[in-house]
């Protein structure tokens, strides 16, 4: 008789197999939470939270989209040379390798301008939509961050915030003023690429079969090469990505891995050796960098260290990351503080907020370093497992990003802009528009995530029922304000849309009535020249004079002579402008206002 059950049939084996090596798995710590895909898009295995991160970024870049169409923000004369480089690129086939007149901040958006203006003609409409080629890629790089260092409904929450924002915000991510675009991208991109490489990293050299690692490692290399060439300011981020590169993947980087990464972040940095051994070294891009004085008129001055805290701590922190929405000081008087009595509420709130920040990002650095420091431990006692492991690079991960807000804010606050004029930094309300000094602080969205994280979190700190309760209202509300804040500034931006678009009236209608007039040379300030010029697709050549009617800072210097060999060259000054002044008492020349410009033509028979 035979007996059935002396053994296990072949299906049973199949299971056992199947529950041996699930076990070994969760043993290994390799088992991953997978969420369950939308109904719909079953066969596409899109999850949820997926596609609310799609519907996001498309929001985002909808609300731009609205922005630049209706002419927000003005075009500024950087925004002008901008597109003059994009012009040159397009039909002159130059190739330029930092904005015009200055050896730092990189010409990627000019090569991004250039295809569309080949397709569709030049215009500061298709200036700027280059750069929203940039800002959806930045908010993915954001999802995906932030759902690895923390959780996939906190990534959402960032993404949401991330969609609206103020009007100085916005400024920097739609005005082509050369690095502000670009900084938040390349800076997000290089802190997840390198958060990728340290926690698949190995603890021994590769191998012959992992050479894929060795050109990833050339791709990091690459992407800092290019962040540098972009703008000086990601100079934090490409050392802390570096620091925790180092930290957690030191046993791969052997001579081969050494090699193409260096030669990776050679590749983009040619150029710029290339322009540094052919111009003086005052000029150099290392000369720039380092330059951390205020020069005003030609006149230098130094700001005190207090006052270079306060400017950075009440106007230029709450102004980069949105703070000053809910309680707005008007720029005439946010500069010194408590210029006027009726601002005075709203410059505290402003300190208030700064000061919060810099207390969230404290909280947020102390929890990183705990959970680095107890997965340390844990290695030390022969306990790390794989996702502690994960959890170890997640937290170093973090206090670089903290690290890299600390570095930025000290930089911006060693210079005596920050004391001097916290509000512009060296510019003007006409130049700058409305990003004023935040553009030096630019990068601190990258961080947004790192830095709100503890309101987020949802581990109770306290024992008691009642306290715990009130603890998480507060935080909540204050993830409330936030949002509203946020959600705001772009509400508010709307505003200002009728006063750009009066602006950009006035300019097209003064580069019609010039050319009606014949006029093709100009002379006038830094603030009109290359707009006029890019206006006019260089149908008017300007040179720039000072207030003094001197020869001013040209950014595009062959210019200046094609304006001076013309004796019939206008010179065109903004109505009430210093320069519409000197000249009006010096020459007597015809004149004529239009559009808010008053046009001086020479007698010439």
């Amino acid at each position: 008789m035979n007996d059935c059950s002396s053994g296990p049939t072949p299906r049973q084996k199949h299971k056992q197999i199947y529950y041996n090596e699930g076990k070994k798995r969760l043993q290994n710590d390799e088992v991953f939470h997978v969420h369950k895909p939308l109904p719909y898009f079953k066969h596409l295995r899109i999850e949820q939270h997926g596609v609310y991160a799609l519907f996001l970024i498309t929001l985002a870049v909808a609300l731009r989209v609205i922005l630049i169409a209706q002419g927000w923000p003005y075009l500024n004369s950087d925004e002008g040379t901008m597109g003059l480089m994009a012009l040159h690129v397009a039909y002159h086939g130059e190739m330029p390798v930092f904005f015009y007149g200055q050896g730092y901040m990189g010409s990627l958006e000019a090569y991004l301008a250039a295809p569309l203006f080949q397709l569709f003609g030049p215009s500061a409409f298709m200036l700027r939509l280059g750069l929203l080629l940039l800002y959806p890629l930045f908010l993915v790089n954001m999802y995906l961050l932030t759902r690895t260092l923390y959780t996939k409904g906190f990534a959402l929450f960032t993404l949401f915030l991330l969609s609206f924002g103020s009007a100085q915000l916005l400024s920097l991510q739609l005005s082509a003023t050369g690095g502000h675009p670009d900084t938040p991208f390349f800076g997000s991109l290089l802190i997840l690429y390198t958060l990728v490489l340290a926690r698949t990293a190995g603890e021994i050299p590769l191998t012959r079969e992992r050479r894929r690692r060795v050109l990833a490692y050339a791709g990091w290399g690459l992407v800092a090469g290019l962040a540098l060439w972009t703008d000086p300011l990601l100079i934090p981020y490409i050392v802390m990505s570096g620091w925790l590169l180092l930290r957690f993947c030191r046993y791969e980087l052997r001579r081969p891995v050494i090699l193409f990464s260096v030669l990776g972040f050679a590749l983009p940095i040619v150029p710029v050796i290339i322009y540094n051994l052919r111009v003086p070294l005052d000029q150099s891009t290392f000369a720039v960098i380092g330059s951390a004085i205020w020069v005003n008129g030609g006149k230098l001055e130094v700001a005190s260290p207090l006052s270079r805290i306060f400017g950075t701590l009440f106007v230029t922190l709450p102004r980069a990351t949105g703070g000053n929405v809910l309680c707005n000081v008007p720029d005439a008087y946010a500069w010194p503080l408590f210029a006027i009595q009726h601002a005075a509420p709203c410059t505290v709130f402003n300190g208030l907020w700064g000061g919060g920040y810099l207390c969230l990002m404290t909280i947020a650095a102390v929890l990183a370093w705990r959970t680095y420091h107890a997965m340390k431990q844990a290695a030390q006692l022969h306990l790390w497992t794989g996702v502690q492991r994960r959890e170890t690079v997640d937290a170093f991960a973090q206090l670089m990003v903290v690290g890299s807000v600390v570095l930025t804010l000290i930089a911006y606050a060693n210079s005596s802009a920050a004391g001097l004029d916290p509000v512009y930094a060296n510019g003007s309300a006409a130049g700058l528009d409305s990003e004023g000094a935040a553009r030096y602080l630019n990068g601190l969205s990258i961080a947004m995530p790192v830095i709100l994280w503890p309101l987020w979190r949802t581990r109770q700190l306290f024992k008691p029922a009642l306290l715990a309760l009130s603890t998480k209202i507060s935080r909540y509300a204050l993830l409330l304000i936030i949002a509203l804040s946020f959600v705001l500034g772009w509400v508010q931006t709307l505003d200002l849309i009728p006063v750009a678009q009066r602006e950009n009236r006035h300019d097209t209608a003064l580069v019609q009535d010039l050319l009606k007039m014949g006029v093709t040379h100009i002379y006038t300030d830094y603030w009109t020249c290359d707009r006029v010029a890019f206006e006019s697709t260089e149908r008017i050549i300007c040179s720039v004079v000072d207030e003094r009617l001197q020869y001013g800072r040209n950014r595009y210097t062959p210019y200046t002579p094609i304006v001076k060999a013309d004796p019939r060259a206008a010179w065109v000054f903004p109505l009430g402008s210093q320069q519409a002044h000197a000249f009006a008492t010096r020459h007597p020349y015809r004149s004529r206002v239009k559009d808010g410009y008053v046009i001086y033509q020479p007698q010439i028979q």
